[in-house]
């Protein structure tokens, strides 16, 4: 693998790209060094071409949404990033009667926006989204949800691309496998769009749910930049509640802080802070709950050009 490379044949596809992007402007923890290569693909085919260059050159990649479950390192990612939130927002209905209506979404929808549309257009049960960050590609990549429900209870169909193919392909819901944050993926693929099933709604009800998820969140997590829950709850446990138990609410290394108000967030406090100085506390509070518990906590937030990470 070469950079010139993959340059050249970026450019003889014409594709939108720069390079050295700083990732920090592109996190939620507002932090994170250079990109090699930031590439914003834009339709499904442009994305399946630079996918399939990216698999012969042997290039690493990383699939970024809103990078709100992100760590990106200090010195930056090696490899090439492919945003989605430029190009991949369209949304649109595709199906509408009195007992179902199915839209189609672009992966870089922001979950707010999604939220938005629904409303606007009297569209019920993705109100679970209320508070979460992230886009469309991402509740469908983490499987997320509360306990309003989870993306797989709303899943048709995705549109998942790889560099081993040569034409983007749809599948079904039950093609995929759902856990606890996790959807069974192919290594190295892409979601380019979704489609789900939901059901008409009054839009005047459907604000009030989200009005009042809204609140709920507001008043149990903190403001500042962070990367939401860093640790996925032990089966039967809460991650939150023992690193509380463990003492560890207010600790702090650099400018990262284990927040006062809830636990399983770790924050930005942007006082010169570092993405070592997360690591480093998410490291501390692991070694500590294991010490106290003997809970191994795993983390849900992704590390990205560190030379070591939890994987």
């Amino acid at each position: 693998m070469t950079l010139e490379s993959i340059l050249e044949n970026l450019d003889s596809m014409a594709a939108n790209y720069c390079l050295q992007e700083p990732m920090s402007v592109h996190t939620t923890y507002k932090l994170g060094g250079p990109a090699a290569i930031f590439i914003s693909p834009r339709e499904a085919e442009e994305l399946q071409e630079i996918l399939r260059l990216l698999f012969l050159e042997r290039s690493p990649y990383f699939i970024l949404g809103a990078g709100s479950n992100l760590l990106v390192a200090d010195r930056g990612y090696r490899g090439a990033i492919l945003y989605f939130m430029e190009y991949f927002t369209a949304l649109s209905i595709l199906e509408k009667s009195s007992e179902k209506v199915v839209i189609e979404v672009g992966a870089g929808v922001k979950n707010r926006a999604l939220l938005q549309f629904c409303q606007e257009h009297g569209i019920s049960g993705a109100e679970f989204l209320t508070g979460i960050p992230g886009t469309a590609g991402g509740a469908v990549a983490m499987n997320a949800g509360t306990q309003l429900g989870r993306m797989e209870d709303i899943l048709v169909e995705v549109q998942v691309l790889s560099g081993n193919r040569y034409a983007p392909a749809w599948q079904p819901s039950n093609y995929f496998k759902f856990d606890y944050r996790r959807t069974t993926l192919s290594p190295g693929s892409a979601i380019a769009n979704i489609r789900l099933r939901l059901r008409p709604e009054d839009p005047n009800h459907i604000a009030e749910i989200i009005d009042a998820q809204q609140q709920i969140r507001d008043s149990k997590y903190p403001d500042q930049p962070s990367a939401g829950s860093v640790f996925l709850n032990p089966p039967g446990k809460y991650a939150g509640r023992l690193i509380q138990e463990a003492g560890l609410k207010g600790h702090r290394i650099g400018g990262a802080q284990v927040s006062p108000q809830h636990g399983n967030f770790l924050v930005n406090l942007q006082d010169d802070t570092r993405a070592e100085d997360i690591k480093a506390l998410m490291e501390l509070v692991r070694k500590e709950v294991k010490a106290k518990f003997n809970v191994e906590l795993q983390p849900e937030v992704r590390l990205l050009g560190f030379t070591e990470g939890f994987e």
